[in-house]
């Protein structure tokens, strides 16, 4: 199955966070010292909260990310097994990779988890 990628800017004072988004959801957030010249088209967010929500993140405060919905493609099983789980973490809790191997259910994977984690397209919306 082909997809179209599309991308946004969001300003921040943090600098300009590039949003990567197909029709299924985010597929990547890319941070101001990441960014590089993107061959898609740019497009207005179909999630407008989403620059005012990331903002308020980087200004310290809690935000529910739950109503944005994630591309996953791309990631092998176990990945956005584990992605999808870290996803549930609350705000301020710290889980370790083993806890998050068996949430995913794989509890003897905790290094893979480690690197599921190295894999995360989604940072600041999955933890």
């Amino acid at each position: 199955m082909k997809r179209d990628f599309c991308y946004d800017l969001i300003e921040s004072l943090k600098g300009g966070f590039a949003v990567v988004f197909s029709e299924q959801g985010i597929y990547e957030i890319i941070f101001p010292e990441e960014a590089v010249e993107l061959p898609w088209v740019r497009k207005e967010l179909p999630w407008p909260q989403l620059k005012a929500d990331l903002n308020r993140y980087l200004d310290g405060e809690e935000v529910d990310w739950s109503s944005y919905p994630l591309d996953h493609s791309g990631y092998a099983p176990f990945t956005a097994r584990l992605l999808q789980e870290m996803a549930k973490i609350p705000y301020g809790t710290v889980c370790t990779y083993r806890e998050m191997a068996e949430k995913a259910g794989s509890p003897r994977a905790w290094r893979a988890a480690g690197q599921a984690c190295g894999a995360n397209r989604h940072p600041v919306i999955v933890p």
